[in-house]
């Protein structure tokens, strides 16, 4: 198992200027289809499938604590199946991004994830790493992975996050926290 929590990614720095004026321009697109704590955007899906821009495909399987022991929830969409950058943000910044990440690695679901203030999410932990670049942040917004607490800022900075150890995000703040995920496939 990969033993760090999370690391900026040296050569991957973006324009959060441009990154800010895509999600205001989209933020009215922002929805969870009916799955609770999730608030995304999907930028790939599948092919010949439109649909897995949203609804069950927001989210992939994942791995909690209950009743003392460990459980897997939600399905399993393998993220090698998200190999289609969605036509309505093809030739934009994401686009753009999505790109220059995959020089560098093997993505599939590339999402901008909303975190509501006052809101967490579960303790879980995920199959694969995760590239995080947040995009609007605030002092409260933490990531805590194993018992380590960070803030990533929005600095136009990309992280690698060790989300394949149990984590967790809470946004403590009192303004939203933006940031685009890009899964890593794990070879």
């Amino acid at each position: 198992m990969v033993k760090f929590h999370f690391r900026k990614l040296r050569g991957l720095k973006f324009d959060i200027g441009k990154l800010k004026d895509l999600y205001f321009n989209n933020m009215h697109l922002f929805g969870n289809n009916g799955i609770k704590n999730i608030s995304a955007i999907n930028l790939k899906r599948i092919p010949e499938l439109p649909k897995s821009t949203g609804g069950n495909y927001l989210q992939g399987s994942y791995w909690t604590m209950y009743n003392g022991g460990e459980v897997k929830r939600a399905s399993t969409i393998p993220e090698d199946m998200f190999t289609q950058f969605d036509p309505l943000y093809e030739g934009t910044y994401f686009h753009e991004l999505h790109n220059k990440i995959s020089e560098d690695y093997t993505i599939g679901r590339f999402r901008l994830l909303q975190k509501e203030p006052r809101t967490v999410l579960s303790w879980h932990r995920d199959p694969d790493l995760r590239i995080h670049i947040p995009i609007i942040t605030n002092p409260g917004c933490k990531l805590v992975v194993g018992g380590s607490v960070y803030h990533l800022p929005a600095d136009g900075h990309a992280y690698l996050v060790n989300t394949k150890q149990y984590h967790t995000v809470f946004n403590g703040g009192e303004s939203t926290r933006i940031h685009l995920v890009a899964n890593v496939i794990s070879s």
